[in-house]
């Protein structure tokens, strides 16, 4: 298939694309910088959500089969201006490019759900984003089923994501804590370290984008790691990796202290047959081996 993949200079938008070029189809990239991050893929420069010239939009990017929708503006501050223009009309703008298209994609977050309030977190987890940015993605669920009730021939899939890792991610908490017990120094963590996050290795993100692009009928899924991690037990894994030299304490209190993201995997495996294929263990050697920690 031609598969144009929105935001595809960002984390996931560079391993999909990589992906999908080696599975055999034309991949064409849109995005706001001036060049693709991805060598070789034909490439459109445009903001979404603040496009003057759709036609001429239109026009560049040609006729393509499938979206893969990843672009989005990741500022989580309630007065962040351009959020809802960038993730929600940005949306609208790119429904109105696959107008005739086949299979559409699109990465949303578990974040949707705002607060876990069971274990495990399936699809049927009552909706209460807590910042303007989830609330656009949220939004943007909301907009693909409109546009698939227009276009019943389109396949639409929505993977709420949770915490994507992997080499080339940006600073956060699993970089930095790696990063620490690289070197020996100490690690602190913010409360009892029991936040439990759901991790999802970035190569995993990507092989389940193509997944989705295949399905034969139309869904939304939650899309984790293979298994759930507190703070205290991810901090554990890069000290005992780097060999065990840095002294973990803690420090103050994490008002998401008693949150356990630990995400169903259920319907995506039984409808989609996607299942995770690497650890955090697994990803957090890569990352080392790497160097590619930030």
């Amino acid at each position: 298939m031609r598969v144009l993949v929105t935001g595809i200079n960002g984390f996931v938008g560079r391993y999909a694309a990589a992906l999908l070029r080696k599975e055999g189809h034309e991949v064409i990239g849109l995005g706001r910088a001036a060049a693709c991050a991805v060598a070789g893929v034909p490439y459109v420069s445009s903001r979404l959500g603040q496009c003057e010239d759709f036609a001429r939009l239109r026009e560049k990017l040609g006729v393509f089969d499938a979206v893969l929708h990843l672009a989005a503006n990741l500022d989580m501050a309630f007065d962040a201006a351009d959020v809802i223009q960038d993730n929600a009309q940005g949306m609208q703008d790119v429904l109105r490019l696959a107008d005739g298209c086949r299979h559409f994609v699109y990465l949303s977050s578990i974040g949707v759900y705002g607060r876990p309030r069971c274990e495990p977190i399936d699809e049927q987890h009552p909706i209460a984003p807590l910042t303007v940015y989830h609330a656009t993605k949220f939004f943007g669920e909301q907009l693909l089923d409109i546009y698939r009730n227009v276009h019943p021939d389109c396949t639409t899939v929505v993977l709420r994501m949770a915490a994507p890792v992997g080499v080339g991610m940006r600073r956060s908490f699993l970089p930095i804590v790696l990063a620490q017990a690289e070197k020996g120094e100490p690690i602190t963590l913010y409360g009892q370290g029991g936040r439990v996050q759901s991790y999802i290795d970035v190569r995993d993100v990507a092989r389940s984008l193509c997944v989705a692009l295949g399905a034969k009928k139309s869904g939304l899924y939650n899309l984790g790691g293979a298994r759930s991690y507190s703070n205290l037990r991810a901090a554990e894994l890069c000290r005992d990796l780097c060999g065990g030299k840095s002294r973990i304490s803690f420090t103050g209190t994490d008002a998401q202290e008693h949150d356990h993201w630990i995400v169903s995997q259920e319907k995506i495996r039984t409808e989609l047959g996607f299942v995770p294929g690497y650890a955090l263990q697994d990803t957090l050697r890569w990352m080392l081996e790497s160097g590619g920690r930030a």
